[in-house]
């Protein structure tokens, strides 16, 4: 029995001892498979224990340590494989954690770079659209002042029109007050002398008197009647002078409209200009028109001078349209050959691509 319980004491030492080992390096499913083992294997030891109960105590703690010395070897080749095997997995894992942290890494890079052009292309359409939209608000400020100053020139011109139709008006008014103070001042010394002459020759010609002064009376007449004639002459050449005037001052009202590059069709913006110009046309029936037809200087001669007559028919087609007599309306076309803009730009050739009027007595 004490030998037994000897056999048994050494055998918990060395499982104790096979135990410690492999703790430090083993994972906890590699220690719950040797604790089986281990377990299996004292199970067998009981059970060789009591077939060999019989024998001598000597050679049965001989080999039993001769099999516990096999089977802790066997143990030891056993946990070394394992060990070879998890040390073999854990390399792959951390190849694997490196791979990992690599593509985790090449992917930051990756999005970072991509924000950063997502930013940048952003930052570029946002510049193009700024920059597009300053142009767009400098060409509408360009476009407002030169429309601000054809008005103004517009302005100024009829302006100096009517000071002259002024001018002139107050000249021919000067020029008559001159002639009837003249002729005033000359029927007053004809009357003078025929009063001194009268008087002179009272006595002698005391029989003449009556038919002297009926000759002074005609001779009165006729000088009023004349100076009356010559006031209704200056009045009709006054009148005449503000029919020749007048045209010219509503011509300038007749604005000209602009066309699209290499069209002859009416813009939306035209058509209320020649509604006001039709309008003054129907109210002022002893004038005529005559419709120029301008392109601006890209194209041939050729081409142009075909481009100018269209926009100008197809003007005088929309005024018939709205009532004008087509014999009263007639058309020309100047091509590119009369530019009101001689510069070579987008500004110069939106100017020159019009129709414009003259306007005339019939």
């Amino acid at each position: 029995m004490n030998e037994v319980q000897t056999v048994r004491l050494i055998l918990i030492c060395l499982l104790v001892m096979s135990l410690a080992y492999p703790v430090g390096c083993a994972s906890k499913g590699s220690l719950s498979r040797q604790l089986d083992m281990e377990e299996q294997r004292l199970k067998e030891q009981a059970q060789k224990e009591q077939e060999v109960k019989a024998k001598p105590s000597r050679e049965v703690i001989s080999a039993i340590l001769e099999k516990e010395r096999a089977s802790q070897q066997q143990a030891q080749k056993e946990q070394a494989e394992r060990d070879k095997a998890l040390a073999e997995e854990l390399a792959s894992e951390r190849v694997l954690r490196k791979q990992a942290e690599r593509d985790k890494a090449l992917a930051e890079e990756l999005e970072l770079a991509r924000e950063r052009e997502i930013r940048k292309q952003a930052r570029q359409e946002k510049e193009l659209s700024e920059k597009l939209f300053n142009e767009q608000i400098q060409r509408l400020e360009a476009e407002q002042e030169q429309a601000r100053r054809e008005q103004l020139e517009r302005e100024n011109a009829l302006k100096s029109l009517i000071e002259r139709e002024r001018l002139l008006t107050e000249q021919v008014v000067r020029d008559l007050k001159e002639k009837e103070e003249i002729h005033r001042e000359r029927i007053e010394k004809e009357k003078e002398r025929l009063e001194q002459a009268l008087a002179a020759q009272k006595e002698e010609q005391k029989a003449l008197t009556a038919r002297m002064e009926q000759d002074r009376i005609n001779w009165e007449q006729a000088l009023l009647k004349q100076a009356e004639k010559e006031k209704a002459s200056r009045d009709q050449e006054i009148k005449h002078l503000k029919e020749k005037i007048k045209p010219a001052r509503d011509a300038a009202e007749f604005a000209s409209i602009l066309f699209d590059y290499d069209k002859a069709s009416i813009r939306a913006d035209a058509r209320d200009i020649l509604k006001r110009h039709a309008e003054r046309l129907q109210k002022q029936k002893n004038y005529r028109l005559t419709i120029e037809g301008h392109c601006d200087e890209r194209g041939t001669n050729e081409y142009n001078l075909a481009l100018g007559e269209r926009r100008a028919r197809e003007v005088q087609r929309y005024l018939v349209s709205l009532g004008l007599d087509q014999s009263r309306i007639m058309t020309i076309s100047y091509g590119e050959e009369m530019p009101v803009d001689p510069r070579s730009n987008e500004e110069a050739w939106a100017r020159n691509r019009r129709v414009s009027f003259v306007v005339s007595l019939e």
